[in-house]
């Protein structure tokens, strides 16, 4: 079988690292301090990674990787055609919003009143 060398820029596995890293870590839910806590990595370090900043060490492939659990080549392999963004997108776009909580008005806490409906000011309130 002959092996074809396919020569890939610095700037490509960058793009592959961090994309792959993005898109593993939204499938898993996991936030990048998280990641990089339980994965023993500083999450400035796993910041630039996914900004395309860094070069990280083998070192620290292999502890991402691990945490999450996937193949070494996972990291680095290309980029799915469907997970790059369109030229021009901004930054954010793409991801899933979280669900915001809903918050209810709490029935326990006591507005206050007007003692004086005339003046429309609080008890205890100083006049202006």
């Amino acid at each position: 079988m002959e092996y074809k060398h396919a020569f890939v820029s610095m700037e490509e596995v960058r793009a592959r690292l961090a994309s792959n890293l993005r898109r593993l870590r939204a499938e898993r839910d996991i936030s990048q301090e998280r990641l990089a806590l339980e994965a023993g990595v500083d999450r400035t370090m796993l910041s630039k990674i996914e900004r395309q900043i860094s070069n990280p060490s083998i070192e620290t492939l292999l502890k991402l990787s691990n945490r999450l659990a996937v193949d070494l080549v996972a990291i680095v392999a290309p980029i799915d055609a469907r997970d790059v963004p369109a030229t021009g997108a901004k930054r954010g776009a793409g991801r899933v919003p979280r669900k915001l909580a809903v918050h209810e008005p709490n029935p326990d806490l006591k507005r206050w009143k007007s003692a004086d409906s005339a003046t429309g000011r609080a008890p205890g309130s100083k006049p202006r």
